[in-house]
């Protein structure tokens, strides 16, 4: 028989585990939305972003989206096209300046 006080600690891991997945697609939609932002004021559309960048356009629509991340190699060439640093992108700094 399981104690009660092992039921409450799965418990407590199950409501941490949702609330970690809750912050991990905020912060997702923080990054796609600055991105996407980044990508309009230097007038590219994803198809542009993905030749400059080597980012496939596909990719691409899907971090804009908070659907997915990137991996770091992605990430530094996109700050790079759009002129923009990782820790902006990232939500390390409200301003990219």
């Amino acid at each position: 028989m399981i104690s009660p006080k092992i039921n409450a600690l799965k418990e407590e891991l199950k409501v941490l585990q949702q609330k970690i997945k809750k912050e991990e697609k905020e912060h997702l939609k923080l990054i796609g939305s600055r991105i996407k932002a980044k990508r309009k004021i230097r007038d590219l559309t994803q198809a542009q972003l993905s030749e400059q960048s080597g980012v496939n356009r596909t990719q691409i629509t899907n971090i804009e989206a908070g659907r997915s991340g990137s991996s770091w190699a992605s990430l530094i060439s996109l700050c790079t096209v759009l002129s923009t640093s990782a820790d902006y992108i990232l939500g390390l700094k409200d301003n990219d300046y």
